[in-house]
């Protein structure tokens, strides 16, 4: 009976495997991409959305003004303005800054 396999032990060996394959993939893709992976700003759905469901929400101070710009930015910068977006999103960190100092 010395052909017992350990579950545990070949459950691991598999996913390390996996793991292997997959950095290697993704290894690939990052050198066949090189330079066109740019780091992008990640704002989550509450943070770029100033509505629910479509009904807008009042914009009434500097917070909810940075999260409408966000969502602009956003906007813009899926539709390829980057440019725009960038202003926008320098206007956003004058703003916050703006509401961190009255804090």
């Amino acid at each position: 009976m010395s052909n017992v396999v350990s579950l545990f032990d070949y459950k691991k060996q598999k996913e390390e495997e996996e793991l292997d394959v997959l950095e290697k993939a993704v290894s690939a893709i990052i050198a066949e991409l090189g330079d066109e992976l740019q780091p992008q700003p990640y704002f989550g759905y509450d943070d770029i959305m100033p509505h629910s469901f479509g009904i807008p929400i009042a914009i009434d101070n500097i917070t909810s003004c940075c999260s409408t710009l966000r969502w602009v930015s956003y906007v813009l910068s899926t539709i390829g303005n980057e440019e725009e977006a960038s202003k926008i999103d320098n206007i956003v960190t004058r703003l916050e800054n703006v509401a961190t100092d009255g804090e």
